[in-house]
């Protein structure tokens, strides 16, 4: 049973479970609006990129022993998980419990764009950047970044899709849209990345440091025992259920459609520790050093190419 959000003392005994019920179905109705922000620029990490196309490279079978200028990457520096497969769990960090035999991957890569992002400034953007440049030459890896953020005072996500390096400016904590509906996007990113009906494999890697944000101007009544919800009530969910278990349902949905969702955490915000911890489990990798979000993006970037070459992919 969900339990209520904020609506000035009214709805006290409102049908919630209802109310989580419309914002759910909405989810999968409310089409986002798309927006270009300012672009301040990025610095493509040379160093890293270049390590990470040879790492490529080696996994791939297109080079055996070769160093570049920055130093050779050990693929022992790169982590090692177990699978379950009769079981079909997944152990520790591990997301690809599954033998691919499969011509390539598809890669999304949500960030949380939101206003608590404002202290990484452009890291996100280099980062992306990097990426970007180190797959460049990649026929293996589909790869694309979708910046989120949502209106502060609505139940609307506000994307940006970011499809090559020249736009990756554009990946920075929103100066007007500073909340973030992590249901929406995520929705969102599963409809596009599905949209290829190809072979390949299907992942998408989140970076965010909040708990899902929702207000929401109601479009109907909702009536309890005593007081109701009125129709255009602007509800906060604020020391609610709704807004994580919305968030959950989509990344199960997600999963039904084996579109795995791997959630990097920029832990900083105390509040949001424990619910992103119950939310997503061994699914979540959580740090408060961003040098560590990039470290294991480029990890899990790796790990993913590494299993499609086990299927004896060309």
């Amino acid at each position: 049973m969900s339990n209520g959000g904020s609506s000035g003392g009214y709805g006290v005994n409102a049908d919630w479970d209802q109310v989580e019920e419309d914002l759910f179905k909405l989810s999968h109705e409310i089409k986002p609006i798309f927006k270009n922000r300012a672009d301040y620029g990025f610095t493509v990490n040379s160093q890293l990129s270049n390590r990470l196309t040879q790492t490529l490279n080696k996994i791939k079978g297109q080079v055996t022993t070769e160093n570049s200028e920055n130093g050779d990457l050990d693929l022992d520096e790169f982590l090692r998980y177990k699978v379950d497969k009769k079981t079909r769990t997944i152990q520790d960090m591990e997301f690809f419990y599954e033998e691919s035999e499969k011509n390539g991957i598809d890669i999304i890569l949500l960030i949380d764009c939101s206003g608590s992002m404002r202290g990484l400034k452009q890291r996100l953007a280099d980062l992306s950047a990097s990426i970007f440049q180190a797959l460049e030459k990649s026929d293996q890896v589909n790869f694309k970044v979708i910046a989120f953020s949502a209106k502060n005072h609505d139940y609307q996500h506000m994307i940006e899709i970011i499809d090559n390096k020249n736009k990756c400016g554009r990946i920075h904590a929103d100066d007007d849209d500073y909340h973030d509906n992590h249901n929406l996007n995520i929705n969102y990113a599963v409809k596009e990345i599905l949209k290829s009906n190809s072979d390949n494999k299907k992942l998408i890697l989140m970076i965010t440091d909040g708990y899902p944000e929702i207000e929401w101007i109601i479009n109907k009544d909702y009536f309890g025992k005593s007081r109701a919800l009125k129709k255009g009530m602007r509800l906060r969910f604020e020391d609610s259920e709704i807004p994580r278990n919305l968030l959950e349902r989509s990344v199960i949905e997600a999963k039904n459609q084996e579109v795995p969702i791997f959630c990097i955490w920029y832990n900083h915000i105390k509040e949001t520790t424990e619910p992103m911890r119950k939310l997503f489990r061994n699914m979540l990798y959580e740090t408060k050093d961003f040098d560590q979000v990039e470290k294991v993006l480029i990890q899990k970037l790796t790990e993913s190419i590494e299993k499609l070459n086990q299927g004896n992919l060309n």
